[in-house]
């Protein structure tokens, strides 16, 4: 669920191209975000967001992706 929301909704401020995408949904109270969960019956809790941001640091992790190719 994670790592569709990311890349279904936009919920990166530091990629330049997705920024305006973010901005505008936080402004609009995070609408993309509360129909994805919405739509697949996720519920919005403080241990979604957790979530979430344990596989942002995942991703963006440059020893996790060392462990994934075999470095």
């Amino acid at each position: 669920v994670a790592y569709a929301a990311y890349w279904m909704v936009p919920l990166s401020f530091n990629s330049e191209d997705q920024k305006p995408f973010a901005e505008a949904d936080a402004t609009n109270g995070s609408r993309r975000f509360r129909l994805f969960c919405e739509t697949y019956g996720v519920p919005i809790t403080p241990a979604l967001f957790e979530m979430i941001a344990e596989v942002l640091n995942h991703m963006g992790s440059k020893e996790a992706a060392r462990r994934m190719v075999g470095d």
